[in-house]
């Protein structure tokens, strides 16, 4: 894992309530997203990447659909604010 994503980790196996903010689909943020655009995800829904490089967060129905938010794509497909 990379020095600089220890707070993303950190932030992972904390018993924090501050969600994450991302994407549905895990594709770059929009000017023109809405509110039903952006998921809001606690640490608790997620589970950490076998590489250890980023999130992905199982949904859907009869799915399973799985989103990857990759530490590399913060403040592009997820942050940790609107």
């Amino acid at each position: 894992m990379k020095i600089e994503y220890l707070d993303y980790f950190d932030w992972f196996c904390s018993e924090t309530d501050s969600p994450i903010y991302g994407t549905l689909y895990g594709e770059p943020i929009k000017e023109d997203y809405t509110e039903k655009n952006i998921c809001k995800l606690n640490n608790w829904e997620l589970s950490l990447t076998k590489q250890r490089e980023g999130f992905w967060y199982r949904w859907g129905f009869p799915g399973p659909d799985i989103t990857i938010y990759n530490f590399k794509d913060y403040g592009i497909t997820w942050a940790f604010s609107k």
